[in-house]
Parts: structure tokens; sequence; C-alpha cells
């Protein structure tokens, strides 16, 4: 079983973290230390649980047991929005964007939940990276599904925060942006020393941005390290092939 040792400042400490769907054990006891400045991986299986961790660290879910040490902070059960001012944002599976608001009022609503005026610029610069700068009065709702990922992407930029927490955040996402996403990943955590956990399923862009991976199996941490080794221990392997339970 892995245990969490964080080499460096711990910006994310979850401690023996617990949570039970109707009977169905979705998070067992996990441990697991993400590093101030850090792009971190988190995979597994479908319904190995990383989905249902990252609702509870971001105040979705209130976890049965266990601690969530934020930046020094304990946050375990704050709701979303004070999880989110304490300096931690995320985004969806399915995106949660103001479908009815265009492009540029998604950003300045997001702007007006941060504290420091350059993101504003800086969401703007990233919408013309992506290609969605023309759309600026388009309605959120018309774009498409990989568009969308990319707004809301943008949207958890603007509003700023030490940790950003990614879930599936190149699904549906035009192959061409990929590369680009993760260019963009790269200089935020360079540049302005954001912090990155990324739930994703697409291994080849993990292991080309991600410094350290998780793995998640039945609801528990089974590996961590270097994508290559981790992806080639036994553990890891037997969880793909064996797939997990339904707790997402």
């Amino acid at each position: 079983m892995y245990s969490a040792i964080a080499m460096g400042r711990a910006l994310l400490d979850i401690q023996g973290v617990r949570k039970s769907f109707g009977g169905v054990l979705a998070l067992r006891n996990v441990n697991l230390v993400i590093e101030d400045g850090g792009i971190v991986g988190l995979i597994g299986p479908n319904g190995a649980g990383k989905t249902t961790l990252i609702n509870v660290v971001s105040g979705f879910i209130k976890p049965d047991g266990g601690r969530i040490i934020f930046d020094g902070r304990d946050i375990t059960g704050q709701p979303p929005h004070k999880v989110a001012r304490a300096g931690a944002s995320r985004t969806f599976q399915i995106p949660k964007i103001l479908r009815n608001l265009t492009v540029e009022e998604n950003i300045k609503s997001a702007h007006l939940m941060a504290e420091e005026v350059e993101n504003l610029e800086r969401g703007r610069r990233l919408l013309k990276i992506f290609g969605l700068e023309r759309l600026l009065e388009h309605p959120a709702k018309s774009l498409s599904g990989g568009q969308q990922k990319l707004l809301e992407f943008v949207r958890a930029v603007v509003h700023g925060g030490r940790l950003i927490m990614l879930d599936e955040p190149v699904g549906g996402v035009h192959p061409d942006m990929i590369g680009l996403m993760g260019e963009v990943i790269r200089d935020l955590n360079r540049e302005y020393n954001i912090t990155f956990l990324i739930v994703e399923h697409n291994i080849p862009f993990v292991s080309e941005i991600c410094g350290k991976i998780f793995v998640m199996g039945e609801g528990s941490v089974i590996a961590a390290g270097a994508v290559e080794e981790v992806l080639e221990t036994e553990a890891v392997i037997e969880a793909y092939l064996g797939g997990g339970d339904a707790s997402g």
C-alpha cells in the first residue's frame, strides 16, 4: 500500500480520507501529497475513485473520515466556495460553465472572484491561444464540447489560486489542441508557480507533462512515482486489466 511522503513543501496533504456511497467504499484510507509547484497526474481505471477524490478535496462531497490540508490549512468538509477562496480551483469532466452567458462574460464572471487584476489579461491571452478569442460574443452553450472544456480551463486560471485540479481536461478536445494544452500548463506552472493535479485517461498526455503520477485502484492509491516506472509495476498493470469498482 502506498504511503504518502512529501520530498518538498506539501501544498495539498490528503490524510486517510474515506468515503462510502450506500455501502460501497469509494475511497479507502487515501493518503496523497502534492508538492508545491508540481504537475502531478492522477490515473487509474474507470471506477477507481479519482473523481470522487477530487470532489472531496474541492468540497462537493464531504468525506466520512480523514483530513485534507491545503497550504497548511485544514479544509476538510469545507464547501466549494471556501475551498476555491483558499486557493484551490478545479474543472469537471462535463464542463460547468455559464452556458447562457457569452464567452467573454464567462471570463469576466470568473475574474470577479479573483484577487489578482492581471488574471483577466492572462485569461484573454489563453483565449487567443486556444482560438476562442473570435468567439467572445458567442453564448458558451454554442461551443463544441472540447471548446467548452478549454473555456472552463481558462475560467479556472482566471479565478486564480495556488492549485488547479483538472478532471479529464483533454477528453473531447481536438487533437491539435491537446499538445497546446500541455504547453500552456507547463508555462503556467513555470511562470506563475501554479500547481496542477490532473485526472486523465490520456496516458501519453500525462506522460508528457507530469513529473509524477499517482495511480488509484478500487478506492486506494496503489502506486506513485515517475510515469515510466509506475506504469510497469505489477499492481498497476493488474488494476488496469482487472478494472475497478463503480465509485468514479
